[in-house]
């Protein structure tokens, strides 16, 4: 499709408004729109674009047809003609830019008309670190940069498969790489492709011994692009090893810093994390006298730098009251979170909508100190509800007094219950001792 012709273009974008409206996004990905061309003009037939639109746009706007660029009797021919070449090249790249303005404005659009929420993503791919990319495919991933600044959308940055076989730390140095060229405040996400593609027949750079990227080579490219990028994102959930995907969390945690003292930890981390512990410590206190509960050992933990002291479970009978509800997830950035019996008191921070589930469903939910009723969704063992895009401050109240109180009788009840059936099995083998013991043997005839 040429860039000028307008009415094609406006029936594509109309598709894709249409298909973002029908259905309740979060956000969307404008992902790797650039031309398939193989090896670039190494590949006459993959080269693309060669629709009769395109060569007459480019032949009014250059002098000459581009498919004399593949023509070795040409004078364009493009292994003579260098400046040629360039000129196809440079064509090539606006209409990559074009094409990303064109749908970056219609995306707008839908934001400030009907889906404010929306969140936008653009993944482009790493021309810099492969610079074959520009005149192969027409990427100049300068150029979405430039548009970054108009349109506000988070660069996802991706390396090409040629790259996928070598050193981790790679996405280390892409971070840095970008990092100067974004504005302030802009952010940056790093594509991660974990899938089988190698070949075992062809040796890689790298001796890997495995034909998708595991164990310790994929926590490593976790790790690089954690330390260098905003987020990052794992294509696909689906490949890799399940006996990775438990570990990744941990590998992601990159920038936090955590060191022992007596009685706890401290910990500095730029993003919230979540910490793990062994199921006998019931809550952390923080230095400001906060309490993060949990009984399953994961709690959550905001950014900053914390002190943090633990509470430990008795482990006398009848010690450890049940912990009231509790915040599972949550999709933004928590910057804050408190404790109690029945309810849950956190901050979050969020461009796109924010996806918050608890153990119970919530009775009442303040948002900025005004109670709102946004619908729960139920899951399996837990109840989520959708927050609004921003900076927000939410109590969550997740147990009445009642309900607290049933809970409260349920567990002293059930306690109740196996003490009487331990003292009274404990009575009935005391009376069945002493019968025995004390009983006369009988009399033989």
């Amino acid at each position: 499709m040429a860039l000028t012709d307008t009415a094609c273009l406006a029936a594509v974008k109309g598709v894709f408004r249409e298909f973002l409206t029908k259905y309740d996004w979060d956000g969307v990905n404008l992902a790797e729109l650039y031309f398939e061309a193989g090896n670039g003009p190494r590949d006459p037939k993959l080269l693309t674009p060669m629709h009769p639109s395109a060569r007459d746009e480019f032949r009014r706007a250059r002098g000459f047809d581009p498919a004399l660029l593949l023509d070795p009797l040409s004078p364009y021919y493009w292994k003579k003609n260098a400046d040629a070449w360039k000129l196809f090249e440079e064509y090539r790249v606006d209409a990559i830019t074009r094409f990303h303005e064109e749908f970056l404005n219609m995306i707008r659009d839908l934001r400030q008309q009907e889906k404010p929420h929306l969140d936008v993503i653009v993944t482009a791919m790493d021309n810099l670190g492969s610079p074959d990319l520009r005149p192969n495919h027409g990427v100049d991933v300068k150029r979405i940069i430039d548009l970054q600044r108009r349109f506000n959308f988070t660069l996802q940055v991706e390396d090409p498969e040629s790259e996928w076989s070598k050193d981790p730390r790679r996405y280390q140095q892409m971070g840095q790489r970008y990092r100067p060229l974004l504005g302030p405040g802009a952010r940056l996400m790093l594509d991660l492709n974990i899938i089988e593609f190698r070949d075992e027949k062809k040796p890689t750079v790298l001796p890997l011994p495995t034909l998708v990227q595991t164990g310790i080579e994929s926590y490593q490219m976790v790790h690089a692009a954690a330390f260098a990028a905003d987020g990052l994102a794992i294509y696909s959930e689906s490949s890799i090893r399940p006996q990775d995907l438990r570990m990744m969390g941990f590998a992601a945690a990159a920038q936090a810093v955590l060191r022992h003292i007596p009685g706890g930890w401290t910990i500095e981390t730029p993003f919230p994390v979540v910490m793990q512990l062994p199921q006998d410590y019931s809550a952390l206190r923080t230095e400001t006298g906060e309490l993060i509960s949990s009984d399953r050992g994961m709690f959550f933990i905001p950014p900053g730098a914390h002190t943090l002291l633990a509470e430990f479970r008795s482990a006398a009978p009848f010690a450890s009251p049940p912990i009231g509800g509790r915040l599972l997830s949550i999709s933004g950035e928590l910057t804050g979170i408190t404790t109690s019996s029945r309810s849950v008191t956190f901050s979050y921070r969020s461009d796109p909508r924010c996806l918050v589930s608890f153990t119970h469903r919530p009775f009442a939910l303040f948002l900025d100190g005004k109670e709102v009723g946004p619908e729960a969704l139920a899951g399996y063992r837990r109840f989520s509800v959708v927050l609004p895009p921003g900076e927000h401050r939410v109590i969550a109240v997740l147990e009445t007094t009642v309900s607290y109180g049933v809970d409260i009788t349920s567990f002293w009840s059930s306690w109740i219950i196996v003490a009487f059936g331990m003292t009274s099995g404990a009575a009935l083998l005391t009376f069945y001792a002493a019968v025995r013991i004390s009983r006369r043997p009988e009399p033989k005839t």
